[in-house]
């Protein structure tokens, strides 16, 4: 019988696969999720190889990539630290060591962005236990998980010299009250739009099915004009990707009039100026209320919530 865990895998190797085998005029975007064992699991020899950084570094997104990791370097400088796996003349250093790993990636264009979900001890008990009650949950259930909460006093002071050592101007931690889950995703959710913000130079206001509902009609305001100009490019294609079966509806053509999108021919782009830009969606594929991705060469506004 297929478990809840096997069919959230199949589905994110359905999404990832969608993902490599997308073919345009551009770097391909490639959203995956970083995963590891953790350190306290052991260690591969590949990675004991090499320094402990490597086998995160090998992870991080190429140019048009998102990389999420949930396991990190950072867990180098807790469980490490916290179970004894390394003398503190080892574990310590690597405070420096990963301030100048994150400034290198940054300097070579990468943006990070790190959030610390804090929820409080008690919350931690009643989700272990939920995890216990609930059949659907029982996957997630580790009994490791109940040797680490022993040590929550251990965690808590690990946790606070990782916030105040690492978080820099380059890569800040952004520190996310998590008890409630609704308030959590919020926050995180503000945070990365201000990120494609500060990136892109563009605040994305949303994706609307024009009244006959064969056209998406996608706006954004651009917020600082130089920043934004790659998404006003004539020789890059854009179009939406369908959540529900990752299919392209790209911008249509009409004879004399062109492509239904601006381009930076002829105009100059302005700031503080709401643009427009249409795709095709015929049959009435995509309904209010399913999620899309727009797509403009290496710039993706994610899970959109066509309206």
């Amino acid at each position: 019988m297929e478990t809840v865990e096997q069919r959230y895998r199949e589905r994110l190797d359905r999404y990832t696969t969608a993902m490599r085998n997308e073919q345009a005029d551009r770097v391909p975007i490639r959203p995956f999720v970083a995963e590891f064992t953790g350190v306290y699991a052991g260690y591969t020899c590949q990675e004991l190889a090499h320094d402990y950084l490597w086998r995160v570094h090998r992870h991080t997104p190429g140019a048009g990539e998102i990389a999420i990791f949930n396991r990190s370097h950072y867990e180098d400088v807790l469980v490490v630290r916290v179970l004894g796996l390394a003398p503190e003349a080892v574990w310590r250093k690597r405070y420096d060591h990963i301030v100048d790993f994150e400034q290198m990636l940054v300097d070579e264009g990468t943006t990070i962005v790190k959030f610390y979900l804090n929820i409080s001890k008690q919350e931690q008990a009643e989700r272990l236990q939920a995890r216990l009650d609930d059949p659907t949950k029982n996957w997630k259930f580790n009994s490791g998980d109940l040797e680490h909460r022993a040590l929550w006093d251990r965690y808590m002071e690990a946790y606070e010299d990782v916030l105040q050592k690492t978080s820099t101007e380059h890569a800040p931690w952004h520190i996310v009250p998590a008890n409630n889950k609704w308030y959590r995703n919020v926050v995180v959710t503000e945070v990365l739009v201000e990120a494609l913000r500060e990136q892109w130079g563009v605040e994305v206001i949303g994706i609307n099915l024009t009244s006959a509902g064969y056209m998406l009609d996608f706006r954004f305001r651009v917020v600082d004009a130089e920043k934004a100009l790659p998404l006003f490019d004539h020789r890059i294609k854009p179009y939406v990707l369908t959540d529900r079966a990752k299919i392209k509806l790209p911008v249509p053509m009409a004879p004399k009039i062109g492509a239904f999108r601006p381009t930076n021919r002829g105009k100059n782009i302005k700031a503080d100026k709401t643009y427009y830009m249409v795709f095709g969606n015929p049959d009435s594929y995509v309904k209010p209320g399913e999620k899309v991705s727009v797509v403009i060469g290496d710039f993706r506004a994610e899970n959109l919530t066509v309206q």
